[in-house]
């Protein structure tokens, strides 16, 4: 004996409600060239995009930073000090604050040796406040600086490594 029309019905499981309100994992292997701006500043900085973040408003619940910095033209030294940060933003100077490290404080590597920094695995604690995207135009930046003293002219620095962040969405604003 068959029963209804053959057309099976879906129904969203209890308590899930808006997809967009799920935790989410986010990772992101890179490799990437950075253009070193303000050659012959006291500071030598410049930054790259690394993934594109969810659209609504959203927590950061945690996450992970790895990553290599390479030597990747000769105006740097193979003994250079890479600073590090993690924001929302493109850092647009030589000082990394604001929106350049929301999402993970700037922190020194330590001495490259042979043209390669330590390696740096760093953890990306919970950020308290959410993030609007309702807009679209948020991202995760991995932006860096160099002393002066470790860039001799127009260079390209190489980093390479994976992004893990754990996103709980909020839903969209309507």
């Amino acid at each position: 004996m068959v029963t209804g029309n053959g057309v099976k019905a879906r129904r969203p499981r209890t308590g899930l409600g808006d997809p967009a309100q799920l935790l989410s994992l986010i990772v992101q292997p890179f490799d990437k060239l950075i253009t070193m701006s303000n050659v012959g500043g006291a500071i030598e900085f410049g930054s790259t995009g690394l993934v594109g973040l969810p659209i609504g408003d959203f927590i950061v619940m945690g996450g992970m930073l790895a990553l290599d910095a390479i030597e990747s033209s000769a105006n740097i030294v193979n003994t250079f000090n890479v600073t590090t940060a993690l924001g929302t933003t493109a850092t647009a100077d030589l000082t990394l604050s604001g929106t350049e490290i929301n999402l993970l404080a700037a922190a020194a590597a330590g001495a490259a040796t042979s043209s390669v920094s330590p390696r740096i695995k760093r953890a990306i604690a919970a950020v308290a406040a959410p993030f609007d995207n309702n807009n679209a135009a948020l991202a995760a930046f991995l932006n860096v600086t160099l002393p002066d003293a470790d860039i001799s002219g127009a260079a390209t620095l190489r980093v390479r490594g994976t992004l893990r962040l754990l996103i709980a969405g909020l839903g969209k604003n309507t």
